[in-house]
């Protein structure tokens, strides 16, 4: 057959070409029949060849045609991946038919049904192109779960086989058909990513089917009264949290202001529940700094939470893009939320912390990023130079000794990244709370110290600029300190500054800037680890280790 060069027509004929040999093989299955054993083995290349055709079109098209929109792209992009997946299931199919060939006894496998295998199979790919053409969610999801269903399947015939092997006289031919109904579950296994890249030709972002159901649940509960294909959905990439996090953008509008845009966080119900909560109570302490929660679904150890989007740039974007008046202005809106909420949740009594717990938690990222930073103890001229390990255990040992002398609220995740402006009102807010505490106030700055440290921005102008708002931050937190007699402020700052510089590493992968921080986490450590508890109160910290 020839191959014609059109995008369309091709990927027409592969979902035949696929439907087709699902057909064969489930015949085969019935009949064991030599004939259509050799037409799906010899059409498999065929299928091969023409994937490998639509894929060359899909990037020629991509990188040649200017003329595509976004939603083009999107479904040009959504072809590729259904493609791919359309290949694989054909190929499933030529290993399915070549596992019949090592059953030796077909009628000791009369208790095993495939059938419902290939029901479940075969009513997907009619359902491909009417999703793309019509953008129909409900038989994308179809689709999608049918995964689910063919799962089940195999669980009920894997159970049906271990039964068997216990008393079977022909338990290779058992196994065999296992591994046949293990080929035709992982046929779902690619139906899911066909339905998967459906939902993204449609909602114009990536989304798993598990975070598809979370968003459709939350939405329901939320009372926005608009069908999902007329949202708008976009993903915020690099979150590290584990979280899918996403922005709802609603076309409806009231008195032409937009109404019922919010932010969509799914993941695991521990984290969700635990920034719900967190949410609330930010909500009773300072009510506007935060997100109000739109609606919340929880189900099967997962959970997702619709919440306000709250306008505003972040607070390095607002170091790269805003004049310094408009940076000095926000500076001081953050020393004021700051303040207010540190007087407002302050409990005053002794409190142990847990800087170096919190590192050592996180050696392992680090050391999976970065093995070569991790050296044993040597000498130099008679000299110890002790390895990281015996640092982090000797600042431990300081650290018993360095209790905090109240506690505040804190942030616990207080990056440049999770800190807004409005640049309207001024109002400063805090997103990503998941972290949030009773806990020393130092938790937070030395965060936000190094998460300004950290730029990735080395041009003289722009750090000195950064140079200028470490320092502003660090006197603002000094003088906070000694305005509350809290005297071993440098020692626990110096704790939570080598944490924070240490453990960052794991997020860098500039090796020589991953470097300089880790070893001014070092300096710190070895700094701390040397005090005798008479000198700690006298102890100043290094202010110049924050400036790069």
């Amino acid at each position: 057959m020839t191959i014609v060069n059109d995008l369309d027509e091709n990927f027409r004929f592969l979902i035949l070409e696929v439907t087709n040999q699902v057909d064969v093989t489930r015949n085969f299955m019935r009949s064991m029949d030599k004939e259509l054993f050799e037409k799906i083995v010899s059409r498999d290349d065929y299928i091969d060849n023409l994937k490998a055709v639509i894929e060359n079109l899909i990037f020629s098209k991509i990188y040649q045609d200017h003329s595509l929109d976004q939603k083009a792209i999107n479904i040009i992009r959504a072809k590729n991946i259904i493609c791919s997946n359309l290949e694989r299931i054909a190929d499933f199919c030529v290993n399915i038919v070549r596992q019949v060939g090592y059953i030796k006894k077909i009628s000791s496998l009369k208790n095993f049904n495939h059938e419902p295998f290939f029901d479940e199979v075969e009513k997907c790919f009619p359902l491909i192109l009417p999703v793309l053409e019509e953008g129909n969610l409900t038989k994308a999801l179809i689709i999608c779960e049918a995964e689910l269903n063919l799962d089940r399947l195999y669980k009920y015939h894997f159970d049906l086989a271990m039964a068997g092997l216990r008393g079977d006289k022909t338990p290779e031919d058992i196994v065999t058909m296992l591994f046949i109904f293990r080929y035709l579950e992982r046929i779902g296994d690619s139906l899911l990513n066909i339905g998967e890249a459906l939902l993204y030709a449609i909602l114009g972002e990536k989304i798993k089917i598990a975070q598809f159901e979370a968003l459709r649940k939350t939405i329901s509960k939320s009372g926005i009264d608009e069908s999902l294909p007329k949202l708008r959905y976009e993903t915020y990439w690099g979150t590290r949290s584990g979280c899918n996090i996403s922005r709802i953008k609603s076309n409806s509008s009231n008195d032409g202001l937009r109404t019922q845009d919010g932010i969509f966080k799914g993941g695991s119900a521990k984290k969700i529940l635990a920034e719900k909560k967190n949410l609330e109570k930010w909500q009773q302490i300072m009510p506007g700094l935060t997100p109000k929660i739109i609606s919340c679904h929880e189900e099967g150890g997962k959970a997702a939470i619709l919440v306000e989007f709250l306008p505003g740039l972040t607070l390095d974007e607002l170091v790269l893009t805003c004049d310094e008046d408009v940076l000095a202005s926000a500076l001081n809106n953050l020393d004021k939320t700051f303040q207010a909420i540190w007087a407002k949740t302050m409990v005053k009594a002794s409190a142990e912390t847990d800087y170096i717990a919190q590192l050592l938690s996180r050696l392992e990222g680090i050391r999976a990023v970065h093995p070569l930073f991790f050296k044993q103890d040597m000498q130099i001229s008679g000299k110890p130079i002790y390895s990281i390990m015996e640092l982090i255990s000797r600042a431990g040992l300081v650290e018993k000794q360095l209790n905090a002398p109240f506690t505040v609220f804190v942030h616990g995740d207080c990056n440049t990244n999770n800190i807004l402006l409005n640049q309207e009102n001024g109002v400063i807010s805090f997103i990503d709370l998941y972290r949030s505490r009773q806990s020393d106030y130092l938790q937070d700055v030395s965060v936000l110290l190094v998460s300004f440290f950290r730029m990735p921005v080395f041009a003289g102008s722009v750090r000195g600029r950064l140079n200028w708002i470490i320092e502003h931050i660090f006197q603002e937190a000094q003088a906070f300190a000694a305005k509350n007699k809290d005297v071993y402020f440098d020692c626990r700052l110096a704790l939570g500054m080598a944490r924070s510089f240490i453990t960052s590493t794991r997020f860098e992968l500039n090796v020589e800037f991953a470097r300089e921080m880790f070893m001014r986490g070092q300096y710190i450590l070895e700094k701390v680890g040397s005090l005798k508890k008479e000198e700690l109160m006298n102890f100043k910290f290094p202010i110049d280790v924050l400036f790069y």
